[in-house]
């Protein structure tokens, strides 16, 4: 993996303002930012901001789908998408939403993996290695040949993101994955995509209000306003060491909240503690 240019800039986004059809005033306004391959972004904010209609953008769907009025660049793995449909753009850009029943057609997991596969007219062969290769790497082995409906929300889930990975993407989109998903599925999925983005390097941008799960493994978190524009782009610990965030309806994890906390009765400084562990050691070596 030593040859990959991690400076490669795989997301460009200049200028973006999308305004839905029939609406006034625009989802996004003004919307820049960049991303390097291999790096693992989460975008938060409160809903209503714009993060489903960004991710939108990001995989094509706007503007080909959806119409409206599109201004700005945005461009991913080298592609304009406003001048790539949205076939071309998806080998090598991957999508997750919410609901991974929109996003299953086929009637058994291995026959799920395969048909994405299978439209990108590859050899036979090259189809049967990526799906085992997809089974091995997520745990879905046991389920190949289990029907879709037999399938819990989280495997489901693992699922769509097998389909996406077999079409081995640059680019991973995940719009709250973990909605629908219990505490226990829910870390398994991001421990997944941690494992994947650190082996593969593929890039990841993840929207996700589930923050406790994410802000140790992200290099930065990007964060949004209700009027859609982006306020904040940093590593999470500078992003959480001050306290306006919490005025913009962001639901700021119960450990951050602590060490703020701690940090005015001057027990404790910066850097901002983002894990239970992390936090938990500094309060021990303060008693000690």
């Amino acid at each position: 993996m030593s040859s990959l240019n991690l400076e490669e800039e795989v997301v460009k986004v200049e200028g973006l303002t999308y305004t839905y059809p029939g609406n006034i005033k625009p989802t996004l306004d003004n919307v820049y930012f960049k991303v390097r391959r291999g790096e693992f972004i989460l975008i938060c904010g409160p809903s209503g901001c714009g993060k489903t209609t960004l991710c939108r953008c990001l995989v094509g769907l706007i503007p080909h789908f959806y119409g409206g009025k599109f201004e700005g660049k945005v461009e991913v793995a080298g592609l304009d998408v406003s001048k790539h449909p949205v076939r071309e753009i998806a080998q090598h850009v991957g999508f997750v939403g919410q609901n991974p029943e929109s996003q299953l057609f086929s009637f058994t997991v291995e026959g799920e993996i395969a048909f994405g596969v299978t439209n990108l007219g590859l050899p036979l062969d090259e189809i049967k290695h990526r799906i085992n290769w997809v089974l091995n790497l997520l745990n879905l082995k046991d389920l190949r040949e289990r029907s879709l409906k037999e399938l819990s929300a989280g495997e489901k889930q693992k699922v769509v993101l097998a389909c996406t990975l077999a079409m081995t993407p640059k680019i991973l989109v995940l719009d709250e994955p973990t909605s629908l998903l219990d505490s226990f599925s829910a870390r398994s999925l991001i421990n997944t995509l941690v494992e994947i983005n650190r082996k593969f390097r593929i890039t990841v941008i993840i929207v996700e209000h589930k923050l406790n799960l994410l802000l140790n493994h992200v290099n930065r978190v990007l964060i949004m306003s209700k009027d859609g524009r982006i306020i904040a782009d940093d590593n999470p610990r500078r992003i959480f060491s001050g306290k306006e965030l919490t005025n913009i309806g962001l639901n700021i994890p119960k450990i951050i909240k602590l060490h703020q906390e701690l940090i005015e009765e001057g027990l404790l400084n910066y850097p901002i503690s983002l894990t239970v562990e992390e936090l938990a050691g500094r309060l021990r070596r303060i008693i000690s």
